[in-house]
Formats: structure tokens, sequence, C-alpha cells
């Protein structure tokens, strides 16, 4: 099964390049950065890795999934609920 990092909104917008530690596939999101204000690692899936290794910048990737986002969701003519996927990776 694929999954995703789980991290929030707004908290991807604040993640720089030394949040990810690729070598251990672990994400940093520090309390500056976390909504709740507590430091907590992630570990980053295969699927993500390999995301990761195909993005130039996290910049193109931030813009790249808004921009297919919304284009895919004016094309089905659907509402996006905030945190979407967050929820979705968490459930599943």
């Amino acid at each position: 099964m694929k999954t995703w990092l789980g991290v929030r909104p707004e908290e991807a917008t604040k993640l720089t390049a030394s949040a990810f530690h690729l070598e251990r596939k672990l994400l940093c999101i520090d309390a500056e950065v976390s909504k709740v204000r507590r430091r907590r690692w992630v570990k980053i899936p295969d699927n993500v890795m390999e995301w990761l290794r195909v993005c130039p910048s996290l910049d193109y990737c931030r813009s790249a999934n808004r921009e297919a986002r919304e284009s895919l969701t004016k094309k089905l003519g659907i509402t996006w609920g905030k945190d979407i996927l967050r929820h979705t990776a968490a459930s599943n």
C-alpha cells in the first residue's frame, strides 16, 4: 500500500531541506514548525523517498502538489477538505 507523510499543509510550507534525514528515512518536524509546538519525527515511506529523489527542490514539490490538487478538484467539481490527505494517511 502506498502511504504519504501525513504532515499538515501548514507544516509542509515551513519545512527546509535540513528537516529531511534521508539516510535514516526520517523527517523532523521541529517545534517551531509544528501546529502543536512539539518536535516529532516522521518516518519517510519508500514511495515518498522516490518523490524526493525526482523533485529538484522542496518548493517545486509544494507548488506541483498544490497545482495538481487545484486542477483535479476543478475538473471533478469536488470540494477538497482541509488536511484531507493527512487525515486519510492517519486513517490508513
